[in-house]
């Protein structure tokens, strides 16, 4: 787990980037990269070649731009009332965790009001924590890292 100064480090690009591109622009792609993580966990399922490791790298990356748009504190309250998932159907959990999400994004960018998606962004990133557990957390870490190395040199 990152410390609280590389936190905010990640916290500040994230901003920067939500402020660059704009939060409409970076709502779409969160939806995007969901869906990247839908179809990498699909074939896991299927004993497929994937690519779960960069595609949970994005989303979390994401989840920490969403969390900025929508408010950090209000995603931390609802990590209150989730429990640290353990067990099987981890996969199956994920694609639909993702999926609510993107429903939520995609309501919020029409209502420009949903209460959902605060639930929604925190068990997306419990179900990122566990998919660290299952596959190779230091290679996520990695890429997270190395993906938001190459977004600071764009913002």
């Amino acid at each position: 787990m990152l410390d609280k100064v590389e936190r905010e480090k990640e916290m500040i690009i994230c901003q920067k980037a939500v402020n660059t591109f704009g939060a409409a622009i970076q709502q779409v792609v969160a939806m995007e990269e969901l869906a990247e993580l839908i179809s990498a966990l699909s074939s896991e399922l299927k004993n497929e070649s994937n690519n779960i490791e960069e595609e949970t790298a994005d989303v979390e990356i994401m989840c920490l731009q969403l969390r900025l748009m929508y408010g950090s504190s209000k995603v931390d309250e609802a990590h209150e009332n989730i429990y640290e998932f353990n067990g099987t159907g981890l996969i199956e959990l994920t694609i639909k965790r993702c999926a609510l999400l993107q429903q939520s994004i995609s309501k919020s960018l029409r209502d420009k009001q949903n209460d959902s998606i605060f639930w929604n962004i925190a068990l997306v990133e419990n179900s990122c924590r566990a998919l660290r557990k299952e596959f190779n957390g230091t290679e996520i870490e990695e890429i997270k890292q190395a993906k938001l190395e190459r977004l600071k040199g764009v913002v």
